[in-house]
Protein backbone atom coordinates (compact mmCIF):
# COMPACT_ATOMS: atom_id res chain seq x y z
CA UNK A 1 0.00 0.00 0.00
CA UNK A 2 1.39 3.42 -0.99
CA UNK A 3 -1.47 5.72 -0.08
CA UNK A 4 -4.22 6.15 2.49
CA UNK A 5 -7.19 8.42 1.94
CA UNK A 6 -10.58 9.09 3.40
CA UNK A 7 -13.22 11.78 3.45
CA UNK A 8 -14.48 13.99 6.19
CA UNK A 9 -15.74 17.46 6.92
CA UNK A 10 -14.66 20.54 8.81
CA UNK A 11 -17.18 22.31 11.01
CA UNK A 12 -16.12 25.39 12.99
CA UNK A 13 -12.47 24.46 12.52
CA UNK A 14 -12.86 20.87 13.76
CA UNK A 15 -11.97 18.04 11.38
CA UNK A 16 -14.16 14.93 11.49
CA UNK A 17 -12.82 11.94 9.55
CA UNK A 18 -15.22 9.36 8.15
CA UNK A 19 -14.48 5.75 9.14
CA UNK A 20 -11.86 7.09 11.54
CA UNK A 21 -10.94 3.71 13.10
CA UNK A 22 -10.25 2.05 9.73
CA UNK A 23 -8.38 5.14 8.56
CA UNK A 24 -6.07 5.10 11.60
CA UNK A 25 -5.53 1.34 11.33
CA UNK A 26 -4.40 1.77 7.73
CA UNK A 27 -1.49 3.92 8.96
CA UNK A 28 0.23 0.86 10.38
CA UNK A 29 -0.19 -1.05 7.14
CA UNK A 30 1.12 1.91 5.15
CA UNK A 31 4.21 2.33 7.32
CA UNK A 32 4.84 -1.40 7.66
CA UNK A 33 5.54 -0.68 11.33
CA UNK A 34 8.43 1.67 10.46
CA UNK A 35 9.00 5.39 10.84
CA UNK A 36 8.19 6.98 7.44
CA UNK A 37 7.73 10.47 6.01
CA UNK A 38 4.28 11.34 4.63
CA UNK A 39 2.50 14.24 2.98
CA UNK A 40 -0.91 15.31 4.29
CA UNK A 41 -3.25 17.14 1.94
CA UNK A 42 -6.71 18.40 2.80
CA UNK A 43 -8.66 19.75 -0.13
CA UNK A 44 -12.11 21.23 -0.40
CA UNK A 45 -14.49 19.09 -2.42
CA UNK A 46 -16.67 20.73 -5.02
CA UNK A 47 -18.95 19.59 -7.78
CA UNK A 48 -16.93 19.37 -10.96
CA UNK A 49 -18.31 19.85 -14.43
CA UNK A 50 -20.70 17.25 -15.72
CA UNK A 51 -20.36 15.05 -18.80
CA UNK A 52 -23.05 17.07 -20.64
CA UNK A 53 -21.13 20.28 -19.87
CA UNK A 54 -17.93 18.70 -21.13
CA UNK A 55 -19.70 17.52 -24.29
CA UNK A 56 -21.16 21.00 -24.87
CA UNK A 57 -17.70 22.55 -24.56
CA UNK A 58 -15.69 20.08 -26.66
CA UNK A 59 -18.43 19.00 -29.05
CA UNK A 60 -19.96 22.39 -29.77
CA UNK A 61 -18.04 25.45 -28.47
CA UNK A 62 -14.62 24.19 -29.57
CA UNK A 63 -15.90 22.85 -32.92
CA UNK A 64 -17.54 26.19 -33.73
CA UNK A 65 -14.36 28.05 -32.75
CA UNK A 66 -12.29 25.84 -35.07
CA UNK A 67 -14.81 26.40 -37.89
CA UNK A 68 -14.77 30.16 -37.36
CA UNK A 69 -10.97 30.22 -37.29
CA UNK A 70 -10.76 28.30 -40.56
CA UNK A 71 -13.33 30.52 -42.28
CA UNK A 72 -11.67 33.72 -41.03
CA UNK A 73 -7.96 32.90 -41.26
CA UNK A 74 -7.90 30.00 -43.71
CA UNK A 75 -6.02 27.84 -41.22
CA UNK A 76 -7.08 24.59 -39.64
CA UNK A 77 -6.42 24.42 -35.91
CA UNK A 78 -6.83 21.49 -33.56
CA UNK A 79 -9.38 21.26 -30.78
CA UNK A 80 -6.54 21.48 -28.26
CA UNK A 81 -5.22 24.67 -29.87
CA UNK A 82 -8.71 26.20 -29.77
CA UNK A 83 -9.16 25.20 -26.12
CA UNK A 84 -5.77 26.64 -25.15
CA UNK A 85 -6.53 29.89 -27.01
CA UNK A 86 -9.84 30.29 -25.15
CA UNK A 87 -8.26 29.35 -21.81
CA UNK A 88 -5.52 31.96 -22.32
CA UNK A 89 -8.16 34.55 -23.14
CA UNK A 90 -10.62 33.84 -20.31
CA UNK A 91 -9.12 31.57 -17.63
CA UNK A 92 -6.43 33.47 -15.79
CA UNK A 93 -5.67 35.51 -12.74
CA UNK A 94 -3.54 38.62 -12.82
CA UNK A 95 -0.51 38.74 -10.55
CA UNK A 96 1.13 42.07 -9.74
CA UNK A 97 4.84 42.39 -8.98
CA UNK A 98 4.76 44.81 -6.04
CA UNK A 99 8.28 46.11 -6.75
CA UNK A 100 7.93 46.82 -10.48
CA UNK A 101 4.18 47.15 -10.89
CA UNK A 102 4.30 44.65 -13.75
CA UNK A 103 1.11 42.64 -14.21
CA UNK A 104 1.32 39.12 -15.58
CA UNK A 105 -1.36 36.54 -16.37
CA UNK A 106 -1.34 33.23 -14.54
CA UNK A 107 -3.27 30.52 -16.41
CA UNK A 108 -5.94 28.39 -14.75
CA UNK A 109 -6.94 24.82 -15.59
CA UNK A 110 -10.46 24.31 -16.89
CA UNK A 111 -10.56 20.91 -15.17
CA UNK A 112 -10.45 22.67 -11.79
CA UNK A 113 -13.54 24.79 -12.45
CA UNK A 114 -16.81 24.20 -10.63
CA UNK A 115 -19.96 23.59 -12.68
CA UNK A 116 -20.97 27.26 -12.37
CA UNK A 117 -17.49 28.52 -13.28
CA UNK A 118 -17.41 26.19 -16.29
CA UNK A 119 -20.81 27.50 -17.45
CA UNK A 120 -19.50 31.07 -17.16
CA UNK A 121 -16.38 30.12 -19.12
CA UNK A 122 -18.51 28.62 -21.90
CA UNK A 123 -20.70 31.76 -21.96
CA UNK A 124 -17.62 33.95 -22.38
CA UNK A 125 -16.33 31.68 -25.16
CA UNK A 126 -19.70 31.80 -26.93
CA UNK A 127 -19.82 35.61 -26.81
CA UNK A 128 -16.26 35.79 -28.13
CA UNK A 129 -17.01 33.38 -31.00
CA UNK A 130 -20.03 35.48 -31.91
CA UNK A 131 -18.04 38.74 -31.83
CA UNK A 132 -15.01 37.44 -33.75
CA UNK A 133 -16.59 35.08 -36.23
CA UNK A 134 -20.26 36.07 -36.32
CA UNK A 135 -21.29 32.54 -35.30
CA UNK A 136 -24.29 32.40 -32.98
CA UNK A 137 -23.63 30.03 -30.10
CA UNK A 138 -26.75 28.59 -28.51
CA UNK A 139 -26.89 28.00 -24.78
CA UNK A 140 -27.16 24.34 -23.72
CA UNK A 141 -30.87 24.73 -22.93
CA UNK A 142 -31.73 26.52 -26.17
CA UNK A 143 -32.94 24.68 -29.22
CA UNK A 144 -32.42 25.55 -32.83
CA UNK A 145 -35.15 25.22 -35.39
CA UNK A 146 -34.45 22.98 -38.32
CA UNK A 147 -36.16 23.85 -41.58
CA UNK A 148 -36.71 20.96 -43.99
CA UNK A 149 -37.87 21.69 -47.54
Amino acid sequence: MREVSTYGHINKGILTVYKRKEFLESFFVLSDGKDIRVELIIKKLYKKRSNPQNSYHWGYIIIEFCRGWKETYGEIITKDQAHEFLKDRFLFTEVVNEQTGEVVKMSKKSSKLTTVEFMEFNDECGKFINEWFGIIILKPDEQSELMFK
